[in-house]
């Protein structure tokens, strides 16, 4: 327990606003490589932390957006389901090497 503004809070019940990549992954059951694609598409919001002139960071997904993505597509919810739209995965080319010889 801790005390805040003089109110004890039980840190358990605290619900985390953003997750980090890898978490919402587990946390939504959405493969990593789909849950990137729906980022890219902005169907569920993220953030990045960096330091100023770099490239590298911590992305973290908007826990309420993801939230808000998975209820509006899940059968049953108070929205209607909608197929989720991932664009296809570009795959390389890859020739087969003869065997033998």
């Amino acid at each position: 327990m801790e005390q805040i503004d003089g109110t004890l809070i039980d840190s358990a019940s605290i619900q985390p606003r953003y997750l980090k990549v890898r978490d919402a992954v587990r946390y939504s059951s959405i493969s990593h490589t789909s849950f990137y694609e729906l980022i890219a598409s902005g169907e569920i919001r993220t953030i990045a932390l960096r330091k100023k002139g770099t490239v590298a960071g911590i992305r973290l997904v908007d826990l309420q957006s993801l939230d808000e993505f998975l209820a509006k597509h899940s059968e049953g919810g108070n929205q209607p389901s909608a197929p989720i739209a991932i664009p296809a995965l570009r795959t390389r080319k890859t020739t087969r090497r003869p065997q033998g010889k």
